[in-house]
């Protein structure tokens, strides 16, 4: 049973992250596809469904979100007009100048006169025309006439076309009956019924499936005055509306209208539209319709490339693909044209002839300056040779569209590049979008794109998260959105691909947070048991560590290589028999305090209290790195911090604290030794018996701390002083080990290096059996240090193996101990 809890413990959490991490995961999906689909439904139903209202909402985020990317996008800085549609700008200028509004007829006819002359192949007009010209009934001068003229002068070159604009209307009550005419000029634009039969290449006028195309008709107070129809003139309408959250992105192409004269539907173009088409008419046009997609188009050219098919969703509408503001499509004031003269040459652009003359007078003052910045300045003549080239206009065989920047004219809007942006740029856009074929794709294509990203993303989110190390995890979380964003401005962006990605980077961060909060719920839990566990006898900083990183700890009988400290008081009964209980307390508690905290201090780990003993390591339960160093570090720091405590004793009449040290090196085991419900975190094994030897051995030798060969070896001998004294056959041991005392501060061989030269070569000279001589160099140290008490033991053996020459199976290298 205990076992199947056990599993169901692990099993539960696993699947709880799974569960998570796929609810949300789908849940972002979700929105990306009824993203796609809201393309269809018109913004006013959002005003009478809860549903759609909350689908709107997110729509809005996500558009929002493309329109900061789409305007990071644009490098404006850098940005160069594009060889395209031209404006014939209605500035504050012009409409200041001509003086009159709306702007007499006869300007337009001599501005389209001025086009013709200059090579235009286009001109569409931003400006409707639906009534005569007002007069006070003195003026013998027809200006409509005027205009009419030059439209059929400018429509008399061969392929040159004039595009007027009417509006549209909901209102049936406004709604203008299409005159006949409009039947001959609209039938090369669209005649088309509501589906396109492709297996029998023609349309079914039997179709009543689900297009959900908007109704609309002419709008009788905005539509072209019959005397212009006449000219076969191409119209387009410029209506256009602003999604949901008030932000123009979407631009209407066509609109469907109802006459009771035709059969069927008739679908009229946009003004933008009307001017490509115009542009290119020896290429046909047509629309087709894919029932599969509930409304969805394309607008198509006469060619079999799938790319040439122009994406149209369900309202009419495709999304319009931004790429600068004013400076980005050359224009002219139209009172600069109406005054340019041929010999006055070439038009200037006049955004970017202001910005040249700006920055020319910008480097002039650089130059002039006594610190010349260099860096701006080079900045400067850059962008100048960049837009040098565009400085005037080349009308031959453009498109110019007429249209205001006046802000009388009330044609702003606001855009994801600009908010501000007068109208006609919408229209411009259109048009060069379908010129270089470069509008985003449909929407099958984007949505599988979409949710790979989405999809590919998450997962490796979450693959990279079972490494549980949380810096890596908000790296990763950084460069997966960076990665992303990147993909989309170099790769996907500039295929025409309109990814929907902030539900993608909604849906990492919410895995990332999710998995998170998991993580840190089990990290707490772990946390607490494992302070609970070893804050008693764990230095703070090995705690701290153990609690970021849990991964590092195993409790258990682990082996683990460390350095062991065993440590005594000298005639500790002694001393406990001349205090009183409070006394020795006392006494103890502030030895012990001092001691264990220099233990923590080094890293170590305190093992336990016997009596007056400490035993204590370094190495475990976590890998603290040098550990031997960490120890010895430890063990000199207890003898040196000995006498400030002995000193307060002597104040108090308490007798003073002489210690034994003994320290090994080497694997043991280690982990949480005893029962179930009571244990205690400790090493065992041969090595830690080794360093209590070592301790006991302390008083035989005179010594306060000895270390073993295997600590020796591995310690900074540079740091740490010390001297061989005997190698060491213990009590159940058949293996000698040579034994080292560490000098400590105050230790009179430090004080006296010339005695403690003489030890270690007196020692050497013991070794090759020069007994004589080495006793010699033992009674010069003690000459010195009286009190060397590992002296007067060489002394001893030195002279016992003079009396006693030592045989063929003596070693007198080595001291065999029959004692603990």
């Amino acid at each position: 049973m205990d076992s199947l809890l056990n599993k169901l413990s692990k099993f539960f959490p696993a699947f709880i992250r799974l569960l998570g991490i796929l609810a949300v995961t789908g849940f972002c999906a979700l929105v990306i596809i009824l993203n796609f689909q809201l393309k269809n439904v018109d913004h006013k139903e959002a005003t009478s469904n809860l549903y759609y209202q909350i689908l709107f909402i997110f729509e809005s985020w996500e558009e929002s979100f493309s329109d900061l990317r789409v305007a990071s996008y644009v490098d404006r800085e850098n940005l160069t007009p594009i060889d395209g549609p031209i404006l014939l700008e209605v500035d504050d200028n012009s409409l200041s100048e001509i003086g009159t509004f709306p702007i007499p007829r006869n300007y337009w006819a001599q501005a389209l006169d001025k086009l013709n002359t200059l090579g235009a192949k286009v001109v569409a007009f931003d400006v409707l025309f639906p009534e005569k010209s007002l007069s006070c009934g003195t003026e013998e001068t027809d200006y409509d006439q005027l205009l009419i003229d030059a439209i059929n002068r400018f429509q008399s070159v061969n392929g040159n076309q004039v595009v007027l604009a009417f509006t549209n209307t909901t209102d049936p009550s406004q709604a203008l009956e299409p005159p006949f005419s409009l039947v001959d000029t609209m039938i090369t634009v669209s005649r088309f019924h509501e589906k396109y039969d492709a297996e029998n290449q023609k349309l079914d006028h039997n179709y009543s499936g689900k297009t959900k195309f908007p109704i609309n008709y002419l709008d009788k107070s905005n539509f072209v005055h019959e005397s212009f129809l006449e000219t076969q003139t191409q119209l387009g309408y410029i209506n256009n509306s602003e999604d949901y959250d008030g932000v123009y992105r979407h631009y209407t192409l066509f609109s469907r209208s109802i006459s009771n004269d035709l059969e069927g539907s008739l679908f009229l173009p946009s003004l933008g539209l009307a001017a490509y088409r115009a542009s290119v008419k020896s290429n046909k046009l047509s629309f087709e319709f894919d029932p599969n997609l509930e409304g969805n188009s394309y607008l198509k050219e006469n060619s079999s490339d799938a790319d040439r098919r122009v994406f149209v969703n369900g309202q009419g509408k495709i999304k319009i693909k931004w790429k600068g503001e004013k400076n980005y499509f050359p224009s002219v004031s139209l009172w600069t044209l109406l005054n340019h003269k041929e010999e006055d040459g070439p038009i200037k652009d006049m955004h970017n002839f202001a910005t040249i003359e700006f920055i020319q007078s910008s480097i002039a003052k650089i130059k002039k300056s006594e610190n010349p910045d260099q860096e701006e300045l080079e900045k400067l003549e850059k962008r100048l040779k960049q837009l040098e080239p565009y400085k005037y206009i080349d009308f031959e065989n453009k498109i110019v569209f007429v249209g205001s920047s006046a802000a009388g004219w009330h044609d702003l809007r606001n855009t994801p590049i600009s908010p501000i942006l007068p109208g006609v740029y919408a229209h411009m856009t259109l048009a060069h979008m379908l010129q270089e074929h470069d509008y985003y794709k449909g929407p099958d294509e984007t949505m599988k794109n979409t949710l790979s990203i989405l999809i590919g993303s998450v997962v490796l989110l979450c693959l990279i998260m079972l490494f549980n190390n949380a810096i890596l995890d908000i790296t990763s979380l950084i460069v997966i959105i960076l990665g992303i964003l990147l993909l989309d401005k170099y790769y996907f962006f500039p295929q025409n691909y309109d990814l929907k990605l902030l539900f993608v980077i909604i849906a990492n961060v919410s895995c990332y947070s999710f998995i998170t909060i998991l993580n840190f719920s089990k990290a707490s839990a772990e946390k607490k048991q494992i302070k609970g566990a070893f804050s008693r006898y764990v230095a703070p900083a090995i705690v701290n560590d153990m609690l970021e990183n849990p991964d590092k700890l195993k409790v258990g009988g682990d082996r683990k290589d460390i350095t062991c400290l065993f440590s005594d008081v000298r005639d500790f009964t002694s001393i406990s028999e001349k205090l009183t209980p409070t006394e020795l307390a006392s006494a103890l508690n502030r030895y012990m305090g001092e001691m264990t905290d220099i233990v923590f201090e080094t890293n170590g780990t305190l093992d336990k209290y016997i009596g007056d003993a400490i035993v204590a390591f370094w190495g475990a339960p976590l890998d603290i790195g040098d550990h031997v160093n960490q120890a010895m570090e430890g063990a000199v720091r207890m003898l040196e911090a000995l006498p400030a405590i002995n000193a307060e004793f002597a104040e108090k009449n308490l007798p003073e604290f002489k210690i034994g040290l003994g320290l090994n090196s080497g694997e043991c085991s280690v982990g949480n030794m005893g029962s179930d419900a009571i244990f205690a975190y400790t090493a065992l094994g041969d090595n830690m018996n080794l360093g209590a030897r070592l301790e006991s051995l302390c008083k035989y030798y005179g010594a306060q701390i000895l270390i073993s060969e295997f600590t020796y070896e591995r310690m900074n001998r540079e740091k740490y002083i010390s001297r061989c004294i005997d190698k060491v056959r213990v009590k159940g041991k058949t293996e000698p080990v040579g034994v080292y005392e560490v000098l400590y501060s105050y230790h009179p061989l430090m004080l006296h290096q010339n005695a403690l030269r003489d030890f270690k070569n007196a020692y050497d000279l013991y070794i090759q059996g020069k007994f004589a001589k080495a006793r010699e160099l033992f009674e010069a140290v003690l000459s010195v240090v009286p009190e060397d008490k590992a002296s007067i033991r060489m002394i001893e053996n030195c002279q016992y193996w003079m009396d006693n020459p030592p045989g063929v199976d003596d070693d007198w290298t080595i001291t065999t101990m029959t004692t603990k």
